[in-house]
């Protein structure tokens, strides 16, 4: 591009005086005829950069504007005039804000015969605008996104002159909203029984100086109809007269807060009962080390007033609760410098651990106490508190507990019934030495097993169905959940298989354990396979004999009987031959025959040969055989 010079003798030293860049171009802006000094100040680059290359400025322009400048250019041929803000960048790197007015310079004809125009620095003003307008920015996210709103009231109007876009979030409402409700609307919002609390503070606001601050709490009836807490802080504008003239103030939701406070007091309250009404001792110091609760349980147990230990250290309360032989200096020193240490640091040997002490009351006293302390971190620094339970008697118990579970671990291990007991769940936990040897199975595998499981399994084979295995898993289920079973508290009679595939017949007596879990199942079982033989055995005999013996009746007492014939005398008084009264009498049958001596009596010689005789004999026989089915 040609290089080109200001025309000598145009009135330039006026625009050298001007801060702002003047200058003029050919129509086509290819070469530069003028530029004041101004553009070295302005652009921070000599005048003859420009003229040796009038599209230097366009090279200048910031990259995020350089859309606007050329636009400009466009308009000022379009339009013959064009106004535009950009940036530009120095060759330091500095970026200033220029106003580039361009214009279409006409000759005296009026044809269009020169470029021209004013490139001002407003970088100054710009930034002005630009942290007015950030601080704008601010002001209003503040007032849209605060959660307290903003408001300005106007006393002479009874209205709203501004609300900040926080009382929608506040109260439901949108400003717009709430500027439409007249005074006594938005009283009519307002709990009835904070209203009265409200209208004396009013009044003093009326009266009192200009700029004094106010605040009150108040139930505010939030759009969605609930009531919420608002504290609403405000000033007093008064006018030139001295007349009130406008609350400026805030309001706040603060629902979560008086909420808290109510929580708070309720939860002050139920530790105050529960550390009032505790079995326990509940002792508790600030943070320098001196005592600030001692409840009445702390009273009875220590044998000390509330009165007397409340101020005290907590070290010399300790020591002297120390039983007399061990109140030595030694000990005294090492109480403190825990403490001391704990309530500057935090730290303490005994922290979060149960431990049993003996202590001395006044009155000489001993007591063993288990102690539990425990740290409470404030802003201040260490709280140190304390829960002391009396363990004396509890030891006592828990030796005697010992003792009897000792003797009911060798009862129950030495006796000759089977034992069995089972959880609250129903599982097997119990199962002694005479419950192996019964079963055929070991402690260790029956431990565990659900009760219904193990009644199953021990069932002879005939009884292990479906059907079984389900009525037995229901009953005791039930009775797992309500301690009832038909079988309780009554002696059971049963035929198990063992393992081996033997059978025995027992005896089981079941019994419920109430517990604070539920219920418990216990069972003695008893072996009675012998005693059941025995019983069948005897059963056998008995029934044996009795047969026997209902073929037998008894005769019993004196009979007459005739001394000469034989015959006996019944109870009619008549007289009967002695087999017929037998006969009649019992359930014997007489066979007759005759003997030899009366068979020689009565038939002398008859039959003496051998074989005659046993004809005889034998003829004879039948002759009486025949007369025993007639009657006398």
């Amino acid at each position: 591009m040609p290089h080109a010079t200001p025309q000598v003798g145009k009135p330039t030293h006026l625009l050298e005086l001007i801060s702002a860049v003047i200058w003029t171009a050919t129509l086509d802006g290819q070469q530069l005829l003028y530029v004041n000094p101004a553009i070295e100040q302005v652009y921070g680059r000599p005048a003859t950069d420009f003229y040796a290359d009038p599209g230097l400025w366009l090279d200048m322009v910031h990259p995020a504007d350089r859309a606007v400048a050329e636009q400009s250019s466009r308009e000022l041929l379009a339009h013959g005039h064009s106004s535009a803000t950009y940036r530009i960048v120095h060759p330091d790197g500095t970026v200033r804000w220029l106003l580039d007015r361009k214009y279409i310079i006409a000759a005296e004809a009026g044809q269009p015969q020169h470029l021209g125009g004013m490139a001002t620095d407003i970088t100054s003003q710009k930034q002005t605008e630009l942290a007015l307008r950030e601080q704008e920015e601010r002001l209003r996210e503040v007032l849209e996104n605060a959660l307290v709103a903003s408001y300005k009231r106007n006393l002479q109007s009874g209205t709203y002159d501004y609300l900040s876009p926080a009382f929608t979030r506040v109260t439901g409402y949108t400003p717009v909203e709430m500027m439409a409700f007249t005074i006594e609307e938005v009283v009519d919002l307002i709990h009835p029984d904070d209203q009265a609390e409200i209208e004396p503070v009013v009044a003093r606001s009326m009266t009192g100086p200009a700029g004094a601050a106010y605040q009150v709490d108040y139930r505010f009836r939030h759009k969605d109809g609930q009531y919420r807490w608002l504290r609403d802080k405000f000033i007093v504008v008064h006018d030139e007269q001295g007349r009130p003239a406008a609350w400026i103030g805030s309001v706040s939701d603060i629902t979560k807060r008086k909420q808290a406070e109510a929580d708070l007091r309720e939860s002050e309250l139920k530790f105050r009962s529960i550390v009032e009404n505790s079995s326990e001792a509940i002792i508790l110091t600030d943070e320098t080390g001196r005592l600030v609760e001692w409840n009445p349980a702390a009273e009875r147990l220590s044998g000390l007033a509330r009165a007397e230990v409340l101020g005290t250290l907590a070290w010399d309360n300790q020591f002297r609760a120390l039983p007399r032989e061990r109140r030595l200096p030694a000990a005294y020193e090492e109480l403190k410098s825990q403490a001391l240490t704990y309530f500057q640091t935090g730290q303490h040997p005994r922290l979060n651990q149960v431990q049993e002490v003996e202590i001395e009351r006044p009155d000489g006293s001993h007591r063993v106490v288990q102690t539990s302390p425990f740290s409470v971190k404030t802003e201040r620094g260490y709280v140190l508190g304390s829960i002391v339970r009396d363990v004396t008697e509890p030891n006592r118990i828990e030796q005697a507990l010992k003792e009897s579970e000792l003797k009911f671990r060798r009862v129950v291990e030495k006796s000759a019934d089977a034992i069995g007991l089972t959880d609250e769940s129903g599982r097997l936990e119990e199962w002694n030495t005479a419950a192996e040897r019964l079963f055929g199975l070991s402690r260790t595998e029956v431990t565990g097993w659900l009760i219904w499981e193990h009644l199953f399994r021990i069932s002879t084979p005939e009884r292990q169905t479906p059907a079984v295995y389900t009525q037995l898993k229901a009953e005791w289920q039930t009775y797992f959940q309500t301690g009832r079973h038909p079988s309780l508290n009554r002696v059971v009679d049963l035929e198990i298989q063992r393992p081996d595939g033997s059978r025995r017949q027992i005896q089981s007596a079941r019994f419920a354990v109430p517990t604070e879990r539920g219920f418990l199942l216990g069972a003695v079982v008893r072996d009675m396979t012998e005693q059941k033989q025995a019983e069948a055995e005897r059963e056998r005999l008995i029934g044996k004999l009795q047969t026997t013996l209902a073929k037998v009746k008894q005769l019993s007492g004196l009979l007459p009987i005739c001394a000469n014939c034989k015959k006996i005398r019944d109870d009619q008084g008549y007289w009967q031959q002695v087999e017929i009264y037998i006969r009649d009498h019992s359930e014997a049958q007489f066979s007759h025959g005759i003997c030899p001596e009366c068979m020689e009596g009565l038939y002398p010689g008859y039959g003496r040969g051998k074989d005659g005789a046993e004809a005889q004999h034998g003829a004879a026989a039948r002759h009486f055989s025949e007369a025993d089915s007639c009657d006398p």
